[in-house]
């Protein structure tokens, strides 16, 4: 019932708008952000603040993850790359080559992106 009734509606949804900037426009970003559950790390390895996860590098164009990377580092904040979430490739329809996706995890909900 919740892949038909939320999943699937959700994600027409999303492809439509994702197509109608890829006209408009030329090119879309779709920005995946959650909120994860906190890591636990040892004291010599400290959790991540933000995890960047582009399915190691299949699924965001590379330039745009590092802008992001950089702009969250310049902010202070702690940054890995898909460790310990690499985030999921989109729908084979998504996966258009005018679109990037960059699924973004941060460590907790009180996190300002």
């Amino acid at each position: 019932m919740r892949i038909e009734g939320i999943y699937h509606p959700y994600h027409a949804a999303l492809q439509k708008l994702l197509s109608e900037a890829i006209t408009a426009f030329g090119v879309a970003v779709l920005i995946d952000c959650h909120s994860m559950p906190r890591i636990t790390r040892t004291p010599e390895r400290a959790a991540p603040d933000i995890v960047l996860g582009d399915r190691y590098g299949t699924t965001c164009a590379p330039g745009l993850i590092d802008l992001v990377e950089t702009i969250f580092a310049g902010a202070g904040l702690k940054v890995a790359r898909n460790r310990p979430y690499a985030g999921v490739l989109p729908p084979a329809p998504m996966a258009a080559r005018n679109m990037a996706c960059m699924p973004c995890r941060s460590k907790s909900a009180a996190t300002s992106i």
